[in-house]
């Protein structure tokens, strides 16, 4: 009898761990909404498959302006968790909260993240305000554009996360250790691409103050055209006193930004006759920069180019380029002069050889913010690749024909009409030599430009 009973308990026993498993397996997952595609971002890269993910502030998105329309609030109150940015970048909070009632939590990731000002000497505006110089208050709010206040963020969502899945705690710990991981790369990445840009020309202009956190941790001053807000465009006074602040820092771009009209940066660029960079994305709401990678990645490349490229102005001004020419060509003619072989000794000069060229096997990889419809690669009129069908990122070995440890590549892309400016990353790995990557931007629908390195 007792034996019968085993052998009926046995496989009872075992359909029992069985139903318990495959419940655990469907155990709820946790929903979450964002107020920002680049907390939502953060969440599902903590979160994994443990968390759903609403972003109600979508890609090409107005973040000054917008306030969740019913089914945003319908979203919110079926989830467990809001991310809202804080710092008094969502004013229509507390309208949320009231409509939520106390069913939803809303966790303010800024909280977490130290204040940084907007500089005394940032905004334009010498005239009074009603209280601070905006809605927003006197501190930037756009918190969420540098590695350092994402990981302060991150140990805050991941402690939450874990409040609310204590169960899951552990995937919540290895999800929290990849994201930390990630923006330690990305900050030494970016470091290495911003380190040649020199210390006076570390000025970032832009039309609203929405910088500083980053300008604060890679060493830039931070100069606004309207401080926070973007609604007050001043008058001739002020328009004059910008003007002079920038004429005395010396800066050499101006930086518009994807959401909102260049044009008063445009005007005022060519009052000082310099140049505008390509957009920055300020508000993270551009649709091929909402991740915070992505949108890092950007607005890094985009200041590196502007300002790491940019020769003095008195450098190559008529003054100084006719002096310096005329000294060249002296010293030339004496060089020649004395080097030149006798009449007799002309016949047997030869040239010297030219540097052999050496295929290097190299991996080869192309990131593009858009889908192009078209893409090669070559070098001196020699095709080295060409995908059928090329997508956002493609990758690829071949031989890299490197002429004294140096080689210039040519990059074509063809891209559907309307296509916005694009920017496209070339990376090469050559076999033993260190890894390599540029970017460029297209104009318009196509690209065709040279990218040049050199690993000697």
């Amino acid at each position: 009898m007792r034996n019968m009973l085993r052998c009926m308990l046995i496989p009872f026993l075992c359909l029992l761990g069985l139903f318990c498993s495959l419940q655990a397996q469907d155990a709820p997952i946790l929903k979450i909404a964002a107020l920002h595609p680049v907390l939502g971002d953060m969440a599902r890269s903590i979160g994994g498959s443990r968390v759903q993910v609403a972003d109600l502030l979508r890609p090409n998105g107005n973040l000054h302006s917008f306030e969740p329309a019913p089914q945003d609030i319908a979203a919110a109150g079926q989830a467990s968790l809001v991310l809202a940015s804080g710092k008094n970048l969502e004013p229509y909070l507390p309208k949320l909260k009231d409509a939520l009632g106390g069913n939803v939590q809303i966790l303010d990731l800024g909280a977490s993240v130290p204040d940084v000002p907007v500089e005394e000497d940032t905004a334009d505006h010498d005239h009074e305000h009603d209280g601070d110089c905006c809605a927003h208050g006197p501190n930037d709010p756009h918190w969420w554009h540098t590695p350092a206040n994402m990981k302060r963020a991150a140990r805050t969502l991941a402690a939450m996360l874990t409040r609310l899945d204590p169960a899951h705690e552990q995937d919540y710990k290895a999800g929290l250790a990849r994201w930390n991981r990630k923006m330690d790369q990305l900050s030494s990445w970016a470091r290495k691409e911003l380190a040649d840009i020199p210390e006076k020309d570390r000025v970032l202009v832009t039309g609203h103050a929405a910088m500083n956190h980053f300008c604060r941790e890679f060493g830039f001053r931070s100069i606004s055209i309207q401080g926070i807000s973007r609604e007050d465009e001043g008058n001739s006074a002020q328009l004059a006193s910008t003007l002079n602040k920038l004429r005395s820092a010396g800066v050499k771009a101006l930086f518009p930004e994807y959401s909102s009209n260049p044009k008063s940066l445009t005007e005022i660029a060519k009052s000082l006759n310099i140049p505008v960079a390509r957009p920055i994305n300020t508000d993270g709401l551009a649709p091929e920069g909402h991740t915070f990678e992505s949108m890092f990645r950007q607005n890094t490349g985009i200041i590196k180019e502007a300002l790491s490229r940019l020769p003095d102005h008195d450098q190559h001004s008529p003054a100084a380029v006719f002096p310096t020419l005329g000294v060249v060509i002296l010293l030339g003619f004496f060089l020649y002069n004395m080097t030149a072989p006798s009449p007799g000794t002309q016949g047997t000069a030869h040239a010297a050889p030219a540097a052999p060229t050496t295929d290097v096997p190299t991996v080869i990889t192309v990131r593009c913010a858009h889908r192009p419809e078209a893409l090669s690669i070559s070098c001196g009129g020699r095709l080295l690749w060409q995908p059928e069908t090329p997508g956002l990122h493609e990758e690829t070995e071949c031989g890299l024909p490197l002429k004294d440890g140096s080689v210039i590549l040519t990059v074509s892309a063809r891209w559907p009409e309307n296509t916005p400016d694009t920017p496209v990353t070339l990376e090469l790995e050559p076999e033993g030599k260190p890894t390599v990557s540029a970017t460029r931007w297209s104009f318009g629908p196509s690209l065709n430009d040279s990218y040049s390195f050199s690993w000697k």
